[in-house]
């Protein structure tokens, strides 16, 4: 890229992030470094998943060298758990999605037919062959089973991994990402040659709804029915792409767009992840990493090191089990946020009541936020927003600094209030 095109994104870049924005003062600290590691010590760092207290980094190193860390601290420091030093085949890469780790079980998918498996925390782990010669992409895994993605077909194991069943497979379809949603509903995005697919099964894979999508989704998150996923598409210019971010309150039945901004790497945002209903945060190629603090509605763009965002490819993300959050820069480290996941809600700019409300609610304007420390607008618009982030209402303020809103026609359920910089939420009874 020449110097005149970097100025042109970094501007960009600071400017062009969502229709709204929140302000915050939370930082990213550099917890574990691989800058001043060996250039052999250097990878990509795929996956950062948490569980009761204990926090994993999934990492693959030239010449196939698949690596695990671990956190016991909330992510403040990183230790070696697993390293695969001397692959055997010379093919055992860490796939492109890294691992799993829930429930204190542990599984690495690597290419060409095995998995690692390490059956309880500080355990080893077990190598087992995988009846595919397929690349092995994606794991989940769930109460009853684990399961496996290859290039095409989904595999499922009950007995840690001795033997395999098919649950499906996709024909002229790519599998993407995988996400058990609970024991019995599982989902999977797929695509090819712009045909891009989302699959639900509400009865453990065995029956399948699909739907269309308009974008292939590279990484999906789910808390219960509420889900999230992120991906980019192609602009036809260059290596221009657009980022995009989905939202579904229906487990995948219905996504709705809440975010979209042209990104100069056709690859775009590769990971997303939610601590809470709340607090998420997306990244991606060129240093991008997002924040939201109220499902989606808005997100705020951070920037780590200003003169290595070009290099620095985020292809991960996560929280700690506190709510601390994680992302990985590969050939850089690990680098975590202070700020827990459940303070970072607390930004309101106004009150709201009541709530649960019934046909109206009451918004009191203070004029002055004494967390953001900036003049309220009073002539700004108040929108409400449902749980996809679609605006179902707007009201000017007309200089009040109360207002009562008649929302009696709105559908019972979780609704977002945003007044400038400020968002709350309430329910609809």
């Amino acid at each position: 890229m020449s110097t005149k095109m970097k100025i042109i994104y970094s501007i960009l870049l600071c400017l062009c992030i969502s229709v709204f924005t929140v302000k915050s003062d939370e930082e990213f600290e550099r917890v574990y470094d691989q800058r001043t590691s060996d250039i052999y010590e250097r990878g990509y760092i795929l996956d950062i998943q948490s569980s009761n207290g204990i926090s994993k980094a999934f990492l693959t190193y030239d010449g196939g060298s698949a690596r695990v860390l671990i956190s016991s601290d909330d992510g403040k420091t990183w230790e070696k758990e697993f390293s695969d030093e001397n692959p055997v085949r010379g093919e055992e890469i860490l796939a492109l999605k890294g691992g799993i780790f829930k429930n204190n079980i542990t599984m690495l998918p690597l290419y060409y037919g095995y998995i690692y498996i390490q059956n309880g925390l500080g355990n080893q782990y077990q190598e087992i062959k995988v009846p595919t010669k397929e690349f092995n992409f994606y794991v989940d895994l769930s109460n009853n089973a684990l399961l496996l993605a290859s290039t095409q077909v989904l595999l499922q194991s009950k007995d840690l991994g001795n033997s395999w069943d098919t649950l499906k497979s996709f024909d002229r379809q790519r599998i993407l990402d995988i996400s058990v949603i609970n024991d019995s509903i599982y989902a999977i995005s797929t695509g090819m040659n712009d045909s891009n697919f989302y699959h639900v099964s509400f009865d453990k894979g065995h029956n399948w709804l699909s739907v269309r999508t308009e974008y292939y989704y590279n990484k999906m998150c789910f808390i219960d029915s509420i889900g999230w996923a992120c991906t980019a598409k192609k602009t036809g210019n260059g290596d221009q792409a657009k980022d995009a971010i989905f939202k579904t309150s229906n487990y995948g039945k219905k996504w709705t767009k809440i975010y979209e901004q042209e990104n100069w790497k056709i690859f775009g945002l590769r990971d997303i992840d939610f601590f809470n209903l709340n607090v998420g945060i997306a990244t991606g190629m060129a240093g991008k990493i997002l924040v939201t603090k109220d499902g989606g509605v808005s997100w705020e763009q951070k920037i780590i090191d200003e003169d290595e965002i070009f290099d620095m490819d985020v292809m991960c993300s996560g929280f700690s089990s506190n709510g601390k959050m994680l992302i990985g820069a590969t050939d850089f480290g690990i680098y975590r946020s202070p700020y827990p996941g459940t303070v970072l809600q607390k930004y309101e700019q106004f009150s709201l009541s009541p709530n649960p409300a019934g046909d109206f609610i009451m918004i009191s304007i203070s004029g002055t936020n004494p967390t953001l420390k900036h003049e309220v607008d009073e002539t700004s618009e108040v929108s409400i927003f449902n749980t996809l982030c679609e605006k179902v209402m707007s009201v000017e303020t007309l200089h009040a600094t109360s207002l009562q809103i008649d929302i009696s026609n709105l559908p019972k359920g979780m609704y977002f209030v945003k007044i400038g910089d400020g968002v709350s939420k309430f329910v609809k009874m």
